[in-house]
This record gives structure tokens, sequence and C-alpha cells, in this order.
């Protein structure tokens, strides 16, 4: 299977399940208002968002190589950068997808989530089947962040090789990647503005503590 079909797979899951955060998120707050649920569901929903942020913020120096010359200029820099910060961004999204399920797992034992309102009873199910397979079933969410930024050290490598070769040729085999990848990050650095936006709302910071 293709490093770049691979990369592509693990950002649509990444983006699929911002989305189902967000918008069970969006449900949620209009329906249940300040108080000891909410503040808890929250802070687990920043945590999401701060994970999605791990995505973008280690990702977006190579957006900067948008050209011939800012690639020929700036590539070796940007992959330094990558392989010595990515492992410790994968622990980061670990550390951080833990923390959500650990307040999940609080959040379903109190009373308000064990409502038999219709609307909030079919979220709280979206909330529990999303949670069950993303984050808490080996933490699938935070493996398809680990299989991204691990396997592009494998692309990465075969441009760098291509480039002390022929420059030109290495920018359009990077360049045909990383538009790829250009436009799934765009998506998802745009839903989690909006997901901030929901949490800002209620008086959650950008950081979850």
């Amino acid at each position: 299977m293709g490093i770049e079909f691979v990369v592509t797979k693990e950002l649509g899951n990444i983006a699929a399940t911002q989305t189902e955060f967000a918008a069970i998120t969006r449900t949620i707050n209009g329906e249940i208002g300040p108080g000891p649920f909410s503040t808890l569901f929250n802070t687990l929903m920043a945590r999401m968002a701060d994970t999605y942020a791990v995505v973008t913020d280690t990702l977006q120096p190579f957006m900067t190589l948008d050209s011939e010359a800012t690639f020929n200029s700036g590539f070796d820099a940007v992959i330094t950068s990558y392989r010595g910060t990515y492992l410790r961004q994968i622990s980061k999204a670990r550390t951080l997808t833990v923390d959500a399920y650990d307040d999940y797992e609080h959040l379903v034992c109190m009373r308000e989530a064990k409502t038999g309102y219709p609307l909030l009873k079919r979220t709280f199910a979206r909330l529990a089947e999303l949670t069950d397979k993303w984050i808490a079933n080996d933490y699938w969410l935070a493996m398809s962040i680990d299989t991204l930024f691990k396997m592009l050290p494998r692309l990465l490598q075969e441009i760098e090789d291509m480039k002390t070769k022929d420059p030109a040729d290495a920018y359009l085999i990077y360049q045909a990647a990383f538009d790829d990848i250009d436009s799934h990050l765009a998506l998802i650095r745009r839903q989690n503005a909006q997901f901030r936006g929901l949490l800002r709302k209620v008086g959650i910071a950008e950081e979850a503590d």
C-alpha cells in the first residue's frame, strides 16, 4: 500500500472523528446548561481539540514549502526538525486521548448522561460509540496519528534522496504528495477553529489542564 494512500487515509480518519466530536459538542452544549457536567464534558472535548492541534501544529511547517524556491531552501531544516520532534508529538497525542477517556469514564456516571430525552439519549449513544471505538479501543485515534507521523519519514527519506540527485524532480514528488496532505490539514484546521469556538462559548481555554 502506497505511503501517500496511508497518510491520506489516516488524515481522513482524524478529520471524520473531529467532525463527529464537534457535532456532539454542539448538541450537548445546546441542551445542557452550566454545571459540573458541562465543565467535565467540555474539558474532555478540549482535550480532543488539543489532540487535533497536535496534528496540524506538527505538520504545519511542511505547508510553508509551497514553492520550488522555498522547498530548495527550507526542506532540509523542516525535515530535521520533524525527525527530532514527531515521536514526542505522538506521545503527547496519546496522553491527551488517555486523559480524555478518563474524563469520559467519570462523565457517563453522571445523572445528565443517563437522560431519557430522545435527542440527548441519541447524542450520548453517538458519543459512546465514538469514544469506545476511537479512544478506548486501543486508542485508535492516537494510533491513526502514530501511523501518520511514522509513515511520513519514509516518504521524506525518498524525497531527500531524490533531492541530492535532482532537486527539480524531488520537488515534483513533494508537491504531488503534500498538496493532498495540505488539503486535509486545511480541513482539520478549519474544523478545529470551529470546535474551539464552541468551547470558548462555555469558557474553556485553549489548553485542557
